[in-house]
């Protein structure tokens, strides 16, 4: 068995060593229980001016090593193809982590494997954490109830950064035509959707907690990035209705304990900035029903946009642009006030609730969402073949 576990970076010289050193260990601890285990840690540096991969080749392994380096503008995806193209036919197995990571524990290596290691079927594995309320805000709005409506599975982080994926369906994935936004932050959404059409066997997998460097000062600049790339790859990829089969491990809940909200000053002055975008875009938002944009305006009013709002008004975008072929950038562009609403609402929301009532919330906007999209607009059915818990 030949393992290649890629960290994709860009300014991380004080953090992959770390990540490098937990990746070592926990590879060393699989290879105890598979000696026939042949692994390498391969680091995808965008030429970083902070020598990230000098740090990276000075971190001592048990386990080979590999540095690359790409050029041009910043981007994950570009890292990750970048060598995929070069190394695919090298390995069975591919993890990729997050260069960020401050969570990572050696066992990670052995609990994103062991799906492919029992079963022969298994072609993609993502992570279940517990993540802070403030965090992953695109998951929760976007990406978590997109995959939802479209392919009937709820899975709970399809663009987490930390995910294993096997030789049969990356080779399908770089044979086919990949968006631009997949070379940056659209990356690990292609990488998802790419899964649910056509995966054999796929697995959620509890890491337990995730903690990484705050990720909110480009929240404005991933979002349309991945909302682009998930539109773009639905509208490239097989329409067949194939269902992959999908195994949840128990997870102890997707929300953790800590209530501290660190960038709630620049939280204020993005809810200001969309909302006065937001004034004068409403009434151009030819994709809205005139029923929602009252209902918007009386939220600009409140500076506060609830799940309910927010569910209609993702639908109705859903209904309108996931049949467009191509879909344009200003189409995601326009939705991103809506969602920085959406988020910031939000924030001020869990700010008072427990950890169980804001995973709550979060579980119920995914389901109206999908209702929403499948019993209102039935726009689906090419996608899914029928409902998935």
């Amino acid at each position: 068995m030949k393992v290649a576990v890629i960290i994709p970076s860009y300014q991380e010289a004080d953090n992959i060593a770390f990540v490098v050193a937990g990746i070592d260990r926990g590879l060393d601890k699989l290879r105890r229980i598979f000696p026939r285990l042949e692994a390498a840690i391969i680091n995808v540096d965008n030429s970083s001016p902070d020598k990230t991969s000098r740090v990276f080749l000075a971190e001592p392994t048990r386990f080979k090593k590999l540095s690359f380096q790409t050029k041009g503008c910043p981007g994950k995806g570009k890292n990750l193809i970048f060598f995929l193209k070069k190394s695919l036919k090298q390995y069975d197995y591919f993890i990729t982590l997050d260069a960020d990571l401050k969570s990572l524990k050696p066992d990670w290596i052995n609990k994103l494997l062991t799906p492919f290691l029992n079963d022969n079927q298994c072609d993609f594995v993502w992570p279940l954490y517990k993540r802070s309320r403030f965090e992953g805000s695109t998951t929760n709005h976007f990406a978590r109830p997109f995959i939802k409506a479209l392919f009937g599975y709820d899975i709970r982080q399809p663009i987490a950064g930390d995910f294993a994926f096997s030789r049969r369906l990356a080779g399908q994935i770089m044979s086919q035509r990949l968006p631009k936004t997949a070379y940056r932050y659209g990356i690990d959404i292609l990488f998802s959707i790419r899964a649910m059409q056509s995966a054999r066997h796929a697995y959620q997998i509890d890491l337990g907690n995730k903690i990484h460097k705050p990720s909110f000062s480009k929240l404005e600049t991933m979002f349309p990035q991945i909302v682009l790339a998930a539109v773009q790859a639905i509208s490239s990829g097989p329409r067949s209705g194939h269902s992959p089969q999908i195994f949840n491990t128990i997870a102890s809940g997707g929300i953790s304990a800590d209530k501290i909200f660190r960038h709630h000053e620049q939280a204020k002055m993005i809810l200001i900035r969309h909302l006065k975008i937001l004034s004068k875009q409403i009434d151009r938002s030819v994709w809205l029903d005139d029923s929602i944009k009252i209902k918007v305006k009386s939220a600009l009013a409140n500076k506060s946009l609830d799940s309910g709002l927010w569910s209609l008004i993702l639908a109705s975008w859903l209904a309108r642009f996931v049949k467009e072929s191509p879909v344009s950038s200003k189409a995601a562009d326009e939705l991103l006030s809506f969602f920085a609403f959406r988020a910031v609402s939000f924030w001020n929301e869990a700010r008072q609730c427990t950890a169980v009532e804001t995973e709550r919330v979060i579980n119920c906007q995914t389901r109206q969402i999908d209702k929403l999209v499948n019993k209102k607009y039935v726009l689906l059915s090419s996608h899914r073949s029928s409902s998935r818990a």
